[in-house]
């Protein structure tokens, strides 16, 4: 199938900068004349006393060099790598190679070609600034030896070779040196560290406009969150022109993104949104009629991230998901457009961030819904026939992830899909086929790097999945399979296009094609579309009224 690239451009999702702080330098390790370095954290007392300790024993690169700061770049690393669930192991492969890549300090300047960090991780590894923060540049490690490494081999293999096999230096003997080092950094440190520490959370999605199709009326419908924060929809039917925006009721200002569906049998469309006061609201339209204007859903729960919302053909009910304030997700529903049920948790037990990704499988009659927990990882729940839902289950608890899930359903080859970016900015894949079981976690080109939640569609006219996500520069880089085969390789929509969100993508069964929309830099939303499989039309702005980028 002839395809174009799609371009995309997110800005890369990065933690808060650190504040500056010196450091004396050690051998070899880079020099700081340009930029001092940046903190990993407040340097406490325990960290003076840690490093007074380890003068005494350490025998290899930072023997008599140990400073209370690179002890608190170390309690750092080991702080975050027990928040992932790891154990010790993990953190003394961390730390060695801290040790031999930057001499446990967070420096700013490149000085092999880009590299950057208390790990000395390239551009393609992250942003400037996920690269100088501690938990992401660690977590980022720690992803990518869980992927080199698969069901926990690494716990086997020598320290130095694992090392090496993460980071593949020109020079793979030094890890090895540094290793008894580290473990007695781990154990003078990791003394005084919490058996649990915070996990790095992972990054909300930035704002992304939410697409619907109406079959009924063959009608694409567009909504998006304003800079003054009121709701905007837009439209096109049967493949036409699209209408200019239009605010749904400026009384009410939201944040984040929302989430729309549309009710096949009681023929509505439903959007729904977190309002700056943290209560999600819907507005809904009956085809043929007026927007009902916007009216909170249960004002006693306040939510933290942006709601998703999924039909459930099995029960004609409307499936609403968000995460609270306190990380758990609630879920309430209507049945055959009526009144809405309270708001109930899904297992207090699990603590979540961002937004869930919900579909339903017609096939199996289930609703399912997925998202990423604050230690990364990616867990599901579902209701097959109306059923209770069930708990939360881990979908692999090696991998982690920054950022929010996105999941499809292809009904031809029966498979269920989920996507998300991890730490890295690498984007995996897990599958199941109706009646089987999960696949493990797979990696969709080593080589490409997002700085966004994946967004992904099934598009019937190919029998395709198409897959998009917005790389750290801003383009929209696009692939997908068909008839549930291989991957295609990542192709960009366009260069000259710079986005600012997640993008966003809907199937049009009336005019086959498939549409993807972005908000740029400048806060404009354009789109790009294929129909039929041809190749992808060039990006087109819709109108000039701005939307939040952040």
């Amino acid at each position: 199938m002839n395809r174009r690239r799609l371009q995309h451009s997110l800005s890369a999702l990065t933690m808060a900068a650190a504040t500056a702080v010196g450091a004396a330098t050690v051998g070899a390790s880079p020099a700081h004349a340009a930029l001092s370095n940046r903190s990993c954290g407040t340097v406490t007392d325990a960290d003076a006393a840690a490093a007074a300790q380890l003068n005494r024993v350490l025998t290899g690169k930072l023997a008599h060099a140990m400073t209370p700061y690179r002890a608190s770049c170390a309690r750092a690393v080991i702080t975050t790598v027990r928040g992932l669930g790891l154990p010790d192991r993990a953190a003394v492969i961390a730390v060695t190679t801290a040790i031999v890549e930057s001499a446990l300090e967070n420096n700013p300047n490149m000085v092999d070609h880009t590299s950057l960090g208390l790990f000395q991780q390239q551009n393609f590894w992250g942003t400037d600034e996920q690269r100088l923060n501690p938990a992401w540049s660690t977590t980022a490690f720690i992803n990518a030896m869980l992927r080199t490494y698969p069901d926990n081999s690494w716990q086997t293999q020598d320290i130095g070779t694992v090392c090496q096999k993460v980071q593949v230096s020109a020079y793979p003997d030094r890890y090895g040196a540094q290793a008894s080092d580290a473990q007695k950094v781990v154990d003078a440190i990791g003394a005084a560290t919490p058996p649990s520490g915070p996990a790095p959370t992972p990054a909300t999605a930035l704002p992304s406009a939410a697409t619907v199709y109406n079959p009924d009326t063959g009608t694409a419908e567009a909504f998006a969150i304003g800079a003054d924060g009121a709701m905007a929809h837009a439209y096109s039917t049967n493949g036409g022109a699209w209408t200019d925006w239009s605010t749904l009721d400026p009384s009410f200002r939201f944040t984040g993104s929302p989430a729309v569906v549309y009710n096949p049998v009681n023929k509505v469309t439903e959007v729904f949104a977190t309002g700056t006061d943290g209560v999600v609201s819907h507005n809904y339209l009956f085809n043929g009629g007026q927007w009902s204007g916007w009216s909170t859903l249960g004002s006693s729960f306040r939510f933290s991230g942006s709601p998703t919302a999924v039909y459930n053909e099995a029960t004609n009910a409307v499936e609403l998901f968000g995460v609270g304030t306190d990380g758990v997700i609630n879920h309430t529903y209507n049945i055959n457009a009526g009144p809405w049920a309270g708001w109930d948790p899904l297992d207090r037990g699990y603590k979540f961030t961002g937004r869930p990704a919900a579909v339903y499988n017609p096939d199996s009659r289930t609703a399912e819904v997925f998202a990423t927990g604050t230690d990364g990882i990616v867990s599901h729940a579902y209701s097959t026939g109306g059923s209770s839902w069930t708990g939360w289950t881990t979908l692999g608890p090696d991998f982690h992830f920054a950022s929010n899930p996105a999941v499809v359903y292809n009904p031809v080859n029966k498979v269920t899909e989920v996507f998300a970016t991890g730490f890295d900015g690498i984007m995996s894949h897990k599958y199941l086929f109706n009646g089987g079981q999960w696949s493990g976690w797979e990696v969709l080109g080593p080589d490409f790097r997002f700085g966004s939640s994946p967004a992904a569609v099934y598009n019937a006219s190919t029998n395709a999945i198409e897959l998009f996500g917005i790389g750290p520069d801003g383009v929209l880089n696009h692939t997908y399979n068909l008839n549930a085969g291989p991957w295609a390789g990542w192709e960009s929509l366009s260069t000259n296009y710079k986005f600012a969100g997640t993008p966003s993508v809907v199937y049009e069964s009336g005019v086959n094609a498939a549409e993807a929309f972005g908000i740029g830099a400048d806060g404009v939303i354009s789109h790009a579309y294929n129909a039929n499989g041809s190749p992808w039309s060039q990006w087109t702005a819709l109108g000039n009224w701005k939307f939040k980028t952040g």
